[in-house]
Order: C-alpha cells, then sequence, then structure tokens
C-alpha cells in the first residue's frame, strides 16, 4: 500500500525478534503490543502506530497506521493456544 520495500525475517520465537531489533540488526518490526509494550514504556523502543484498525488499550496515544497516512490499512494477529495430548 504505500510502496515500501521490507524484507521479512521470519523468527522462530518474539524474543529472538527483538533481540535484533534492540540490537539494530533490524530496523523495524510489527511487534506484538502486550509483549514491546514494557520496552516501549522505559524508552528502550520507540512505537510509531499501531496496525489495527482502532486505537490500542495499551497505546491510546498512538495513531493507528490508517490515520497516518495509509487509509483502510488493517493488520491483526490472532492467537489460539491449545493442550498437546
Amino acid at each position: 500500500m504505500a510502496g515500501v520495500n521490507i524484507v521479512q525475517i521470519s523468527y522462530k520465537t518474539s524474543a529472538q525478534e527483538t533481540a535484533d531489533l534492540l540490537s539494530g540488526y533490524v530496523q523495524l518490526t510489527f511487534g506484538n503490543a502486550a509483549q514491546t509494550a514494557p520496552l516501549v514504556k522505559s524508552g528502550r523502543l520507540r512505537a510509531l502506530a499501531v496496525t489495527s484498525a482502532r486505537a490500542s488499550a495499551l497505546f491510546p496515544e498512538l495513531p493507528t497506521v490508517a490515520a497516518s497516512g495509509l487509509p483502510g490499512f488493517e493488520a491483526v494477529q490472532k492467537f489460539g493456544i491449545v493442550r498437546a495430548g
């Protein structure tokens, strides 16, 4: 939508992804708000926007990507946990 060339890196864990972001190995990530909130609130990371259609309860001050200039943009993740066996 924005005409930006972004290379996708598939991480096995979010901890690996966060470590690479903090070290500067990668410049941006679309991370889980609940997991990154402590790092944003401490100032170690800077959040630019939320990818959901509406503002986030964790970051009510952040604009949505759609409100930042890409009308219609929305990307959300759904998680499910099941017990094996």
